[in-house]
């Protein structure tokens, strides 16, 4: 699974199905990642962000909760491995994080 920010939403990324996860009446700031990763055999990831919502009233409310988690990527998690041979998920030159997804026997750039 993929985490991101489009056009201030939060989104996830499962194979080619994206899917957003806050609404058009909240606003993402500050998304952030912070590898955690003790060694190259035990990686996980800090993901940081905050979220608002104005209220508009006759004096505006704004109102703020920050989320924190550590995901960690598991013995049993495969990062390449299908039966497709797809390439392992990287950023290419444009600092663009890309991955192949495996359909049928080919793979395809998610």
């Amino acid at each position: 699974m993929i985490f991101g920010y489009s056009t201030g939403s939060l989104v996830t990324v499962r194979g080619t199905t994206r899917q957003t996860l806050s609404t058009s009446q909240v606003s993402l700031d500050k998304l952030n990642f912070r590898n955690t990763s003790v060694s190259a055999t035990r990686q996980s990831v800090k993901i940081w962000f905050q979220l608002s919502r104005s209220i508009r009233l006759q004096t505006p409310r704004i109102y703020t909760q920050s989320f924190e988690t550590v995901v960690t990527l598991f013995p049993d998690d495969r990062r390449v491995g299908d039966a497709c041979a797809c390439a392992a998920p990287g950023c290419s030159g444009n600092n663009i994080y890309i991955w192949e997804v495996c359909s049928g026997i080919t793979c395809q750039l998610a």
